[in-house]
């Protein structure tokens, strides 16, 4: 049955049309995520969906009762987890006909996202979100709909059928692209063969006496056959017009180092930490193991919201904690509340102050986070909030370190986006500890995983040591949810509870 039908939308903003949308059907039983680059429309659909923007032209006909959770914004004494599982959760309680979620995930730990999940999997509601995490989508939609350069096109499936889909037109419209510059050139050069016979026809060859030759000049003979020949060449040139042109591929940008300044690096070691503990104002955090960086290692540290994440990566960025630091270690730091920019300073200047690497490289990561080539001579005091986060994260990536501590990269990154980035951290010679709760880039991008439990820090090769006792831990679990559920008089809370104790395991195992 029918939930919500588009026709005929024109969405423009400032004159410009931010996308065109012919005609499209949402099932209920649908449960789609829209996906495509930051300011190609994506939120903005979604609050013209929730009736939250009705300045557009066209129809949107709701057949339901809707429910609509933008991107949290507002600030309480709630973390933005606790904030966004509140009202999230508020939204399901309410039993919409329609759910629409801006961006869900953005400030959920592992934990409350396999939680989130869960609750989203089990409501009957049709699903509509925006989301730039692949696993979470990859778990809940049955629909991708991307925003392109002003269209909307569906596809069906999760995050990775879309993708495997969007693979195969690449590879198709590159072999189209390779079969018609093959076809042009081979008519090019035969025309331009052809037009150099011509210009060979009046003179005079070898085995052509004087006579014969002045002879046939008067008669005409050798204009005809030189106008013969460029009527042809003229006519491979339109058939070359004629071709259907089929345009070239943007190239993936090249983040290729030059290692130079501090990644110009002899010292192996940068940091090797003694076992300790992590306090803040004398309360402690949690324990960890001796704890070594080397240059060129890609290390990712996870755990629940307000374990000690960031307070461990800000100690490490003060050197307040026990152990070595090379005399050669300079840091780069990347927060979302960590303000590096000179606003009067435009956009280009901040990151090439304090970076030593070329200029082509400086424009390929600006222009993978969003600032192309007219916009870069702005000045940053023009930029959103989100735009300053990406303007930041530049300037500290490129920034003449050896050592990067990125604390949530990804929350005002597009997909896209978090894919250059990701080749960006694979190619960066230096060593990066990173911080996220996206587990697809966490996957991508480093090698060593630590994580935070119980007041520990640990390591994944600590965790497969103790691999059995965990699968011993979860069948107990499963054992004491299957009785539950056959318990009538069981609170429905304490089976949440049991679940979201599999589901910790899980997320760890």
């Amino acid at each position: 049955m029918q939930a919500i039908k588009l026709n005929n939308i024109k969405k423009e903003i400032a004159d410009r049309v931010l996308f065109e949308i012919d005609s499209l059907i949402i099932k209920k039983t649908d449960r789609i995520g829209i996906v495509g680059r930051n300011g190609s429309g994506k939120s903005t659909l979604l609050k013209m969906i929730a009736a939250e923007d009705n300045d557009f032209h066209g129809e949107i006909d709701i057949h339901g009762r809707e429910a609509y959770v933008p991107q949290l914004k507002e600030t309480s004494t709630m973390s933005g987890g606790e904030q966004s599982m509140a009202l999230i959760q508020k939204a399901i309680q309410s039993h919409p006909d329609i759910l629409i979620l801006d961006e869900p995930t953005s400030n959920l730990d592992v934990e409350n996202l396999n939680l989130l999940i869960e609750l989203l999997s089990e409501s009957a509601a049709t699903l509509i979100l925006v989301s730039h995490d692949r696993h979470f989508l990859n778990k809940l939609v049955n629909n991708i709909w991307e925003i392109d350069r002003g269209k909307v096109q569906t596809y069906s499936g999760n995050y990775d059928d879309f993708h495997a889909v969007k693979e195969l037109k690449t590879r198709q419209h590159q072999e189209a692209y390779s079969e018609y510059q093959n076809k042009v050139k081979q008519l090019e050069n035969e025309a331009h063969r052809r037009l150099q016979k011509a210009s060979t026809f009046k003179k005079r060859k070898k085995n052509v006496s004087r006579s014969d030759y002045k002879v046939n000049s008067f008669a005409g003979k050798y204009d005809a056959q030189e106008k013969a020949m460029a009527k042809s060449a003229k006519a491979l040139e339109k058939r070359i017009e004629k071709l259907n042109p089929v345009e070239a591929l943007i190239r993936e940008r090249s983040f290729i180092f030059k290692e130079v300044g501090n990644l110009d690096n002899d010292a192996s070691t940068l940091i090797n930490l003694n076992e300790g503990k992590l306090f803040i104002e004398k309360i402690e955090l949690f324990s960890y193991p001796p704890f070594k960086i080397t240059f060129g290692d890609k290390l990712s540290i996870t755990g629940p919201n307000q374990s000690g994440k960031t307070s461990f990566l800000r100690a490490i960025l003060r050197q307040s904690l026990k152990g070595y630091y090379s005399q050669q270690l300079n840091i780069g730091y990347f927060s979302q509340n960590f303000n590096v920019l000179d606003l009067n300073d435009s956009i280009y200047h901040n990151v090439r102050k304090g970076s030593l690497q070329s200029d082509f490289v400086i424009k390929n990561v600006l222009a993978s986070l969003g600032f192309d080539h007219k916009v870069i001579y702005q000045k940053a005091n023009v930029l959103s909030g989100g735009e300053r986060v990406r303007l930041s994260f530049a300037k500290v990536l490129l920034g003449d370190h050896n050592l990067l501590l990125l604390d949530e990269p990804t929350n005002y990154l597009d997909i896209d986006t978090l894919k250059s980035v990701e080749g960006f951290i694979k190619n960066y010679p230096g060593a990066v500890v990173l911080v996220s709760h996206d587990q697809t880039f966490v996957e991508t991008t480093t090698d060593q995983h630590y994580f935070i439990e119980s007041g520990q820090l640990l390591s994944t090769a600590y965790q497969f040591k103790n691999k059995d006792k965990v699968e011993q831990e979860l069948l107990l679990l499963q054992f004491q949810l299957d009785e539950m559920v056959m318990n009538p008089e069981t609170q429905l809370e304490d089976i949440r509870e049991i679940q979201r104790k599999i589901s910790k395991l899980k997320s760890n195992d």
